[in-house]
């Protein structure tokens, strides 16, 4: 099997569009920058990219203002995109706070931009526009630090270029990330080259297809 490839965008988005089919998917967000042209770019790769796309950061930003990228998206028939919002960015995506009913909040928001929607926070939710949702509880207080986030875009990034459905990559990396946290053994002083370097550890005996954490 080819070893997968994950896009980086570093030219205009017409260039990374003509030869994105060469990788296997997409991670959009983290470091990007709010200047209009910028974010202009962030929605166009949204809207055109065909290949699995998870979304974070400054491309959420993109995305609060104007949605329609996401509903091109899949009016093309390409992959729903992967959202990894905090409770910020969803209230800038949803246009209101994140509800009490974590689960309700993340469906409506999955069902109107016809994306997977993974909402951060304590009991992490993800959703897609089905209704379909699973309630992810290997989170902690340790993950809000900055740079952990990214590290989860990166590991669904990967699923995602592994083949995983966008659903099932944002489930899966939702657990691995809080798996990676206990693992690097940190605790509340957990960095996110902490979780980097404790993935291997983590993921290894998952691979077998026995979860060591689970009774």
């Amino acid at each position: 099997m080819a070893k997968s490839k994950v896009a980086v965008l570093k030219c205009k988005p017409e260039t990374v569009l003509a030869d994105i089919e060469r990788f296997h998917a997409v991670a959009l967000g983290p470091g990007l920058g709010r200047d209009a042209r910028t974010q202009a770019a962030a929605r166009q790769i949204v809207a055109q990219c065909p290949i699995p796309i998870v979304v974070d950061a400054d491309a959420l930003y993109a995305l609060a203002g104007d949605a329609d990228a996401l509903h091109a998206r899949r009016s093309a028939g390409f992959p729903p995109a992967v959202l990894t919002p905090h409770a910020a960015e969803y209230a800038r995506l949803a246009h209101k706070p994140v509800d009490a009913d974590r689960v309700v909040a993340a469906r409506e928001l999955a069902a109107r931009l016809e994306a997977v929607v993974l909402l951060k926070g304590p009991g992490t939710v993800i959703a897609d526009a089905t209704g379909r949702a699973v309630v992810n509880h290997t989170d902690s207080p340790a993950l809000a630090t900055a740079g952990t986030g990214d590290v989860l875009t990166g590991i669904i990034a990967g699923l995602l270029a592994s083949g995983a459905a966008p659903f099932d990559a944002a489930a899966t990396g939702a657990y691995v990330h809080g798996r990676a946290a206990t693992v690097a053994g940190t605790g509340d002083d957990l960095v996110a080259t902490d979780l980097i370097g404790a993935l291997h550890r983590t993921l290894e005996p998952l691979r077998s297809g026995h979860d060591p954490w689970e009774g």
